[in-house]
């Protein structure tokens, strides 16, 4: 059986990609949160703005003007980046690249005739080369993580939602202070009671 070391060779390949394809998905899917709670935190921040500031003060016109064009920049940088939509794609490639290794797997403890074999080697290149030309990109260390990482039994947990969390309930509090501090806001607390002329 002189296919069992090319079998090695393509299993760490197919597993090193996956990996590396399944960090590009995480990697995105997290720009993509940051970006939308950056987004929801200046929206937030504008319709606090909006409902509790005085805006006839020069500074909080300039200030709501800045976070308008903030939130519109962000907005249509989101959607020319799509990150989402992109972390899909890298998403499927790897559950692909996943199948291809349980193939291999499969091909290298089973003991078949060297015909059905080398039937099935054929199959599994066929499947990894059509995977491979629909792949999206991978950035090169995120391919370099992956060899380091890829037979490890230590996985780092990942953070998840914790950064667009702190984004938006800084804004909540960004809005909170915002509104706290407005004139009006003192006017209906009684702390401050204009002098009726």
């Amino acid at each position: 059986m002189n296919s069992i070391r090319p079998l090695d060779s393509w299993l760490h390949r197919v597993t090193v990609d996956a990996y590396a394809q399944n960090q590009a998905e995480i990697s995105l899917r997290r720009r993509g949160r940051f970006l939308l709670g950056s987004i929801l935190t200046l929206t937030a921040g504008l319709a606090a703005m909006a409902t509790a500031a005085d805006l006839a003060a020069t500074a909080w016109r300039l200030a709501a003007v800045l976070i308008a064009v903030a939130t519109a920049i962000l907005s249509a940088l989101a959607f020319h980046l799509d990150y989402n939509a992109r972390a899909v794609d890298h998403h499927v490639t790897a559950r692909q690249l996943q199948a291809i290794r349980r193939a291999i797997e499969e091909v290298e403890s089973s003991s078949l005739p060297a015909p059905i074999e080398h039937d099935r080697i054929t199959e599994i290149r066929r499947l990894w080369d059509a995977t491979s030309s629909r792949s999206p990109n991978v950035p090169w260390r995120l391919v370099e993580r992956g060899r380091e990482r890829a037979f490890s039994t230590v996985h780092q947990p990942s953070p998840g939602w914790r950064g667009s969390w702190g984004l938006l309930s800084g804004g909540l509090l960004l809005a909170w202070l915002v509104r706290a501090r407005s004139p009006r806001a003192r006017d209906q607390a009684g702390v401050c009671a204009r002098p009726q002329v």
